[in-house]
């Protein structure tokens, strides 16, 4: 195999398997929190993002048919949809005991790393052991990915970095919602934000395109989402703010 796939493949699951698992470690080193907010931010993203949201491209997809366009449209506003709710009922049940900033984090942590992992860590890393276990069957089954084009697998990891990102910072600003920093109608600015940072991936499935221009599309988006919550986090500061004593009566997982 191509030591350029073998490099790429590991280089994937430092982003999608490895960061995840360092940041959170960080996160509860440092604040004792955060292992709740992650495992439920997993948990909404399984059963939001691939259960419910599933079941209704199941019924709604073949209504759709080959209109690129509707499909594009319905395609965004879904995972909007699904992942938004999925967010704003777990920081509901969350933020009833933990209203701080380590539950967001936790929470964008478990969402953005849940998916990375699932979507991509999981097979890499399946499939990095078969190559080293040098069984010869299953090296046989490796033969379109030892001809595959490095860059394609490299371009991978570069975009669950940048999903991560995004969900981290779509996670923060829900916790926002949820601790009333910002008004409800947030929660809807969340579903039309993660609707637009879908539009590059979902164009790229449709009409193919440079995977260069998408993937910087992809990035781009992510630090300007990232600058946006940040801004919006700054200006919306509660006059009197979670105080020591609020995180006191938090839960330490």
């Amino acid at each position: 195999m191509n030591p350029l796939v073998i490099t790429a493949l590991i280089f994937d699951i430092l982003i999608a398997a490895v960061l995840p698992i360092a940041a959170l470690i960080i996160l509860k080193k440092r604040t004792g929190r955060g292992l709740l907010a992650a495992l439920v931010g997993v948990s909404c993203f399984m059963l939001f993002a691939m259960f419910l949201e599933q079941l209704l491209h199941a019924v709604v997809i073949p209504m759709i048919g080959n209109n690129a366009i509707l499909y594009g449209v319905y395609g965004c506003l879904a995972a909007g949809i699904f992942e938004e709710t999925g967010r704003l009922v777990g920081f509901s049940v969350l933020c009833k005991k933990d209203k701080s900033l380590a539950t967001g984090v936790g929470y964008g942590i478990g969402h953005g790393g849940g998916e990375a992992l699932l979507l991509v860590g999981i097979s890499f890393i399946i499939t990095l052991v078969t190559y080293f276990s040098g069984d010869a069957v299953l090296l046989s089954q490796l033969n379109d990915l030892a001809t595959s084009n490095p860059f394609g697998l490299f371009a991978a990891g570069i975009e669950r970095l940048s999903a991560m990102a995004l969900q981290m910072a779509l996670s923060i600003l829900m916790w926002m919602v949820v601790t009333k920093r910002v008004p409800f109608y947030f929660y809807i600015v969340s579903i039309l934000l993660h609707a637009l940072l879908d539009v590059p991936a979902v164009v790229y499935q449709t009409t193919g395109g440079s995977l260069v221009v998408i993937e910087a599309a992809i990035a781009l988006l992510a630090v300007l989402s990232c600058l946006l919550v940040k801004y919006i986090y700054d200006k919306s500061k509660p006059a009197e703010k979670e105080t020591d004593a609020d995180a006191g009566q938090a839960t330490t997982v």
